[in-house]
């Protein structure tokens, strides 16, 4: 390649991370992103924040389940009041037509809007059950990360300590 100018180098860029939205939790806004951020220079002040929230998180987490497990129980619910609606004459006034076999009711009352409506609210709960998890896991994550910085940066000095006393 002759007469070609060798192709100029830049050095990388800084990696970037996406900001992670905050989190309305109950009465409080939770900034995630300000403790998986955050460049904690001493342990303390981290196991200090990030248990507690922890613990925020993971009641906030307690309260989702149970609101998981009753909209599951609602979906049943519905599906029961549909089923029977349908066998009352609901069945007619939607204009179904052919007979109303097990698979056609289920069929009809899986396309109910009530039931739609049911799934959706068990899905919600369902989404955020699975979002906090994931939130108290990476916050354990940064957590056992700057307790292992912490600590190798203690070692580390006891290793510097030791060898200018010799």
């Amino acid at each position: 390649m002759r007469g070609q100018r060798a192709p100029q180098h830049q050095p990388p860029e800084e990696p970037t991370t996406p900001p992670v939205a905050r989190i309305e939790l109950g009465d409080f806004v939770l900034d995630i992103n300000y403790y998986l951020t955050t460049d904690y220079q001493d342990g303390q002040s981290a196991c200090r924040e990030i248990p507690a929230v922890i613990e925020y998180v993971n009641a906030q987490l307690q309260l989702m389940m149970e609101q998981k497990i009753i909209a599951k129980q609602n979906i049943k619910k519905v599906e029961g009041d549909i089923w029977n609606s349908l066998n009352r004459g609901l069945w007619e006034e939607l204009g179904y037509e052919g007979k109303k076999t097990e698979d056609n009711m289920k069929r009809a009352i899986a396309r109910h809007e009530d039931v739609v409506k049911a799934v959706s609210d068990y899905a919600w709960y369902a989404s955020w059950c699975g979002r906090l998890a994931n939130v108290i896991i990476s916050l354990q994550a940064k957590l056992d990360l700057v307790r292992t910085s912490e600590s190798t940066r203690r070692a580390m000095m006891v290793a510097s300590n030791e060898d200018s006393e010799d």
